[in-house]
């Protein structure tokens, strides 16, 4: 059985066009390091302002 980690990233509005408020390059190392494997980038920008965002989903074994 797997267990699922979900990181949302917020997506702002620039000038030069949409940027995330964090680098989602060193969130996929750090839960590499932490055992957890990427699997997907769901892409929501085109949410309300408010709502955009990309989701980061993880997995990794379930440890009995």
């Amino acid at each position: 059985m797997y267990i699922y980690d979900i990181v949302s990233l917020s997506v702002s509005e620039k000038r030069e066009g949409l940027s995330l408020k964090d680098n989602y390059s060193n969130i996929i190392q750090q839960k590499a390091q932490e055992g957890w494997r990427f699997v997907q980038l769901v892409n929501l920008t085109n949410l309300s302002r408010e709502q955009r965002r990309i989701d980061l989903i993880f997995e990794k074994k379930e440890r009995k």
